[in-house]
């Protein structure tokens, strides 16, 4: 079976992670990584093979370059708070962005710039689907949730899913695994509210109001799918300090039997950018797949791309509760090609 050729757009915490999670298995160090799904249809992990980032970082760029190559990205948002962050910025174009792409010629492409860009998503989303290439968004910008974009994916025999990225073991999944406990046991969440810090850039940039309104109706609609009534979950600070390290503070009210209430607190401590790793090389490895297999079935697409953004993201355009995402997405991917 060939290589997955990947390009990934941002050169963040989490994608640092993942070139060094690569590296470690180029060594075979492999008590190291932990990996969640050794083969995901029919792809092993080291069948990834990243070719190139783009970043709009200088600093990134001019640090990084000697491994694999990283050119400028795009940027059509005014950003505000991102470019407060970044003192040297290196942007290019959409023309020329399509040209290295179609130089390149990946089979996937991993969208993971800052949250905020809504403009410079759509432009990434717009170019890839002409160039045929399969999109996976780890923004919570909402690319595969509308439906003009998705069909002009699947009209090209690509995928595109997302959108947000849902960490491996973060907060959120944490979260949603409480109240589903409970529901389980035949209880009633009534209320639950889940607050974030930490102190990366991603973090920083959604200090911006707009951002965190965002980033928090996306959190709170994946956690309330779980069966609680109200919930508000979300970042609500930057800690320079913490850097990589995320602190998750949850709080859940359960009604009991006799209308007794019972209360739960939990403070979790976390790193972003290793809790991408897992849900994004199995993404990656499904997408492939499916890509294989179903590139003149549309309705085959449309399936797939519903079953891994289920999964792996927090705001799929079809909700799923986590066992139900967990087993449709091992059917499909990883118990049929044992």
């Amino acid at each position: 079976m060939r290589k997955i050729s990947v390009v990934v757009i941002g050169y963040g915490n989490s994608i640092y992670n993942l070139q060094n999670f690569f590296e470690l298995i180029k060594e075979r160090r492999y008590e190291d990584v932990l990996i969640w799904h050794k083969k995901v249809g029919g792809y092993n992990v080291e069948d990834i093979d990243l070719k190139a980032f783009f970043e709009i970082d200088c600093t990134k760029i001019d640090m990084f370059r000697d491994k694999i190559p990283i050119y400028r990205g795009i940027l059509l948002d005014e950003a505000e708070f991102l470019r407060k962050a970044i003192n040297d910025l290196c942007v290019s174009d959409p023309k020329e962005f399509r040209e290295i792409i179609r130089s390149i010629d990946p089979d996937v492409a991993v969208l993971a710039i800052n949250s905020g860009e809504e403009k410079t998503s759509r432009e990434y989303a717009r170019i890839l689907s002409e160039e045929s290439i399969s999109l996976i968004n780890m923004t919570p910008e909402k690319l595969v949730n509308n439906d003009t974009l998705r069909r002009s994916f699947i009209s090209k025999g690509s995928l595109i899913v997302g959108d947000d990225l849902m960490s491996h073991a973060g907060g959120t999944i944490l979260h949603r695994y409480l109240v589903r406990f409970f529901t389980e046991r035949g209880l009633k969440v009534i209320k639950s509210y889940q607050l974030d810090v930490s102190g990366t850039l991603e973090t920083f940039v959604t200090l911006d109001e707009k951002i965190r309104s965002l980033k928090r109706d996306v959190k709170s609609r994946s956690i309330e799918f779980e069966g609680v009534e109200k919930v508000v979950a979300g970042t609500t600070d930057y800690i320079p300090f913490l850097k990589d390290q995320r602190i998750s503070h949850i709080y859940m009210e359960i009604e009991a039997p006799m209308k007794k209430i019972f209360r739960l607190e939990v403070k979790y401590w976390s790193y972003d950018g290793v809790n991408a790793i897992n849900t994004l090389i199995d993404v990656i490895r499904a997408v492939k797949t499916s890509e294989d297999e179903n590139s003149k079935d549309p309705v085959s697409l449309e399936r797939d791309i519903e079953i891994i953004s289920a999964y792996g993201f927090k705001y799929p355009p079809k909700l799923m509760n986590i066992d139900e995402s967990i087993k449709k997405f091992e059917e499909r991917f990883i118990y049929s090609y044992k």
